[in-house]
């Protein structure tokens, strides 16, 4: 390679702009060489040319969304009570092949006795994950899981398919945790209508009503766009 196609190459890989969403360029701009990058400092969306500078092909490129505090839930026992953080993806932009990874730590604030823990996670109305009662016997004991969810079909009869692996840390012990849902891998695929927003949600329900069962879920998604 010149110096020449080496500083070329050096400054397409540094071309990064930041703009907000009203300035972002238009579809087929000129200009922006092969793997430019824009970053829309409103909603934090990252997209990159796929194209070329006689005209750009802008592919959005997810950064994570996730949370750093949670809200402690309040649950009555007897019913599943949601979390009050959630994730929201634009599903309308997924294509076939899209991967969404769903990460996150169910955290223990304080507990009761003997008392048990069950636990979902959800991709709008579809169970992603579903743990069984959980005995949670020390403050600070946690349940980590980690979902992958492909998209098998996109739109409003969309369909996906997952994995999910989850790990309790009770005491200070660590163990794979069996679920009673862990996962919809099946070629024909689970329905879920990608037209619009889905939301990515947690819930759970104690075994009994008590000021001292306190929780919390704190989130890192991110969605994988298919490249090729």
């Amino acid at each position: 390679m010149s110096v020449h196609n080496i500083v070329e190459e050096l400054e397409r890989k540094k071309f990064v702009v930041s703009v907000a969403t009203a300035s972002l360029p238009a579809a087929s701009a000129t200009g922006y060489p092969a793997g430019a990058e824009v970053r829309d400092t409103t909603t934090g969306a990252v997209y990159i040319n796929t194209g070329d500078e006689s005209a750009a092909v802008w592919t959005k490129v997810d950064a994570i969304q996730s949370t750093v505090t949670g809200t402690d839930l309040v649950d009555s026992a007897g019913a599943f009570v949601d979390y009050a953080e959630t994730i929201t993806i634009d599903a309308s932009t997924l294509v076939a092949g899209d991967i969404i990874k769903i990460g996150g730590l169910l955290v223990i604030d304080d507990y009761n006795g003997a008392d048990t823990l069950d636990f979902k996670v959800f991709a709008s109305a579809v169970t992603l994950l579903h743990t069984g009662d959980m005995s949670l016997v020390n403050d600070n004991d946690y349940l980590r899981f980690d979902i992958t969810v492909r998209v098998r079909t996109a739109g409003s009869s969309g369909k996906i398919i997952w994995d999910a692996l989850a790990h309790t840390n009770i005491a200070g012990t660590l163990a794979l945790k069996n679920c009673t849902v862990e996962d919809g891998v099946s070629l024909a695929g689970t329905t879920l209508d990608m037209s619009g927003d889905v939301i990515i949600k947690a819930s759970g329900d104690y075994s009994a009503a008590h000021a001292d069962n306190e929780s919390q879920v704190l989130w890192n998604v991110q969605i994988l766009r298919k490249t090729v």
